[in-house]
């Protein structure tokens, strides 16, 4: 999972999104073997995927309360499926702390 992490970091730095995709999805199918994704889960991202996200992966310490779906595109898409199959969805904004965090690696 550290390395994942580490690749993650260099996808988002370039941006290359493909591979952010690719190691997000290998993050979800790792969580899933180890039993920290449920079926609300798999239905969830599977509804993500299948109306135009890159990727989906659960956040936080998994567990199921959170996912997180790439979306450089179809984001109104991807946000109308998830809401109308019950999730509480929404796309984030990114701060000016979230900036300042980052400067260094831009």
């Amino acid at each position: 999972m550290i390395e994942i992490a580490e690749e993650g970091e260099r996808a988002i730095i370039k941006p290359d999104w493909d591979s952010l995709g690719e190691l997000m999805n290998e993050n979800y199918n790792i969580a899933r073997r180890v039993g920290w994704a449920y079926e609300v889960n798999d239905k969830l991202r599977r509804i993500g995927l299948e109306s135009g996200a890159i990727a989906g992966k659960l956040g936080g310490a998994g567990n199921g309360g959170v996912m997180i779906f790439l979306c450089p595109e179809n984001r109104e898409r991807v946000l109308k499926a998830l809401k109308k199959a019950g999730a509480k969805a929404f796309i984030p904004r990114v701060s000016p702390g979230v900036l300042s965090y980052c400067d260094d690696f831009l």
